[in-house]
């Protein structure tokens, strides 16, 4: 890998990791603040995790252009679900930014962040210590299901708004259609998409354990 793609990688995944910190900072405060009512959370953290959800697509380009080894399906589909969950369903249905499931997807991926970041900072410098590398390829097994646990009853959430309000109804060859159903394609197609990606990590995790036992 050339010197400048090195650094600017570092410096990407510097920011990223950062700003998690930061959106932690503001949920913990936010929390205490409230007595632990976390209806205000997303309102807290939202310009920062907007900022660092568009910027994540910038890991996708990594990937293809291949200064990074990661697949570039992978880190489109994250990306994709992640901005579908935060724009399309908590951002524009009303009253859906206030779902404590909401702010238990946005927890969850702060977990997982704060993780993934240090292990590709650590990997790219050549510092890998194996509790790093544990916890990378371990913290998925629960964090991943509770995340989209929690995507998912954050949607249904919004599929009763829709349903009733009407909101996003677009009309095909003169019949208007729900865009409930659209969160139930949604629903069908994350799915597959999540269980896709959890087999995936474990295909990973006994790849990179297994490096480490054979050393």
């Amino acid at each position: 890998m050339k010197t400048f793609a090195l650094g600017y990688l570092i410096a990407y995944n510097v920011l990223q990791f950062l700003s998690w910190i930061a959106i932690v900072v503001l949920i913990v405060l936010n929390l205490i603040q409230n007595g632990g009512n976390p209806r205000g959370v997303y309102d807290a953290v939202e310009l920062p995790l907007t900022i660092i959800t568009c910027a994540a697509i910038l890991e996708t380009i990594h990937s293809a252009v291949g200064i990074s080894k990661s697949s570039p399906v992978a880190a489109f589909m994250q990306f994709l679900g992640r901005s579908f969950a935060l724009f399309v369903l908590t951002r524009s249905i009303p009253g859906v930014r206030y779902e404590p499931s909401v702010t238990a997807f946005i927890a969850c991926w702060a977990a997982i962040e704060l993780i993934r970041y240090p292990f590709y900072i650590s990997s790219m410098l050549g510092t890998m210590s194996y509790p790093l590398l544990w916890m990378r390829y371990t913290s998925f097994i629960p964090l991943y299901p509770i995340g989209y646990g929690a995507e998912l009853v954050t949607c249904y959430a919004a599929m009763g708004i829709v349903w009733t309000s009407g909101q996003y109804s677009f009309e095909v060859a003169g019949n208007v259609i729900n865009f409930y159903y659209v969160l139930c394609v949604y629903v069908a197609v994350s799915c597959f998409g999540f269980i896709q990606n959890y087999m995936y990590m474990f295909s990973q995790r006994r790849k990179s354990l297994r490096k480490i036992k054979m050393r």
